[in-house]
This record gives C-alpha cells, structure tokens and sequence, in this order.
C-alpha cells in the first residue's frame, strides 16, 4: 500500500505552490508572502494564466501549420509543373489561346450587330417610306 493508505500519513503544508500539493485535495500551500492557502483556490486561479498561455501556443500552431500548408502546396504546384512541363506549357497556350477567342468574339460579335441593326434600320425605313407612298396614292 502507498504513503496514504498508513494511518500516520497527512497531507504535509509545501512551501510554494509545488505540483504534489497543488493535486492534492485538501493540502495547504505557502504563499510567497507567507501566507497558507488551499491548494484548489491556488491552482483555480492559475487557470486563467495557464489556459492563455495553452491558448496563445494553440494558436502559433494552428498558423504555423497552415503556413506550411500553404508553402508545401506550393512547392508541390511548382515540382509538379516542372515534372509536366509540355503538360503545363500546352495548358497555358491553351488558356491564351482561349483568352484571345474570347475578346476576338466580344469584339466581332459587337460589329456584326452593329451591322445587323443597321441594315434592319434601312429595312424599317424603306417600310416605312412604302406605306406613306402608298397612302399618298391612296388619296390621289
């Protein structure tokens, strides 16, 4: 059996506030100042400082990772695009080849509405001067 379990063993007063006395319920600790506490209250009111500082490295980890996400994908993006370079090459002219296509359209598409317009402009007046002659004839 340990320590505890014999009838003369105590929970003993610790000078500080030492991890064995901390976790011990119902054991004293020394304040610097000298005065005796409960070890609960002590280890209570630490808690704040320990879960921010738990909290601050939790945090330096979380970005650290994420920055190493970031760098490893892009390392990788480049390894890769140096290991398929035809691949990557084709894809770009590709890419420039379709960006051109595209402005190529919008441009002409743009004339050759124009162009439409106009002419069914032209139709819409020639109509139009053919059904004043008519009712001019109409009248005469």
């Amino acid at each position: 059996a340990g320590w505890c379990s014999e009838p003369h063993a105590q929970a003993e007063d610790v000078d500080g506030m030492g991890e064995v006395a901390a976790g011990v319920p119902g054991s004293q600790v020394r304040q610097p100042d000298g005065r005796w506490c409960d070890s609960a209250h002590v280890v209570d009111g630490m808690g704040e400082v320990v879960n921010r500082k738990l909290s601050m490295a939790w945090e330096k980890w979380e970005f650290e990772a994420a920055e190493m996400a970031r760098q490893q994908a892009m390392l990788a993006g480049a390894v890769n695009r140096m290991l398929k370079r035809k691949m990557s090459m084709a894809w770009e002219k590709w890419q420039q080849v379709y960006q051109d296509l595209k402005f190529a359209n919008r441009m002409g598409g743009g004339a050759i509405r124009r162009m439409l317009n106009r002419k069914l402009s032209m139709a819409w007046e020639i109509k139009r001067k053919m059904s004043m002659a008519w009712e001019k004839w109409q009248q005469v």
